[in-house]
């Protein structure tokens, strides 16, 4: 069933839809979306909108699992090589072991993701406890913010977390030091003109 009501100078358009609990139990629950303070506008949306996106919107209550399991086959085993799937697999199941509280997509929001780069730099390897390196922690969140965003194009998420959550500015990997004279002669001795001029002046 979906119905128009106003709050404050906006209307809503909501939907009651029958969702699966964290039991498995079936439970009817209402789920509205913010429309215009034109009321005109919030009918028209209802009429074109009322099948579709009902639907859609069902997809926020499904399993975080079932969420990662749709991101892979509709989008990353598309995208991505062999390799870097099996890896995208690790990077999950760390997740699920480091927030094991989500458990529906709708709760895979920046703060989740920003709670758990800093757990992860707390805590370390979870197998070895050492200390991880920022690039590690920079590559498992890549993958994370490219979930989200396609997680909100496809309206399994509320809002875009790409951009609230920031990668550290500076991994270990990027620490500045001078070049070693076995590197600088290597450098002159395998790099023909143009490019040795650019060599030169960054050294």
């Amino acid at each position: 069933m979906t119905f128009i009501y106003k709050r404050g100078k906006i209307y809503y358009v909501g939907y009651r839809i029958t969702v699966l609990d964290e039991n498995g139990n079936k439970v009817r629950k209402q789920v509205s979306e913010s429309i215009s303070p034109d009321k005109q506008a919030a009918e028209e949306f209802k009429t074109l909108n009322e099948y579709t996106d009902k639907k859609k919107l069902l997809k926020r209550d499904i399993s975080i699992q079932q969420f990662y399991e749709e991101y892979k086959k509709n989008y990353s085993s598309k995208k991505k090589r062999p390799n870097t799937l099996h890896r995208d697999d690790i990077t999950w199941n760390t997740f699920k072991r480091v927030c094991s509280e989500v458990v529906v997509a709708k709760q895979f929001d920046d703060t989740i993701l920003n709670d758990y780069m800093q757990r992860r730099q707390n805590n370390g390897n979870l197998e070895t406890g050492r200390k991880l390196k920022k690039a590690s922690i920079n590559r498992e969140i890549v993958m994370f913010k490219n979930l989200a965003w396609w997680g909100y194009k496809n309206r399994y998420l509320t809002s875009n977390y790409y951009n609230l959550v920031d990668k550290y500015p500076e991994t270990d990997s990027q620490e500045k030091r001078p070049f070693t004279d076995e590197e600088i002669q290597k450098i002159l001795d395998n790099t023909t003109f143009p490019q040795l001029g650019t060599h030169i002046l960054s050294i």
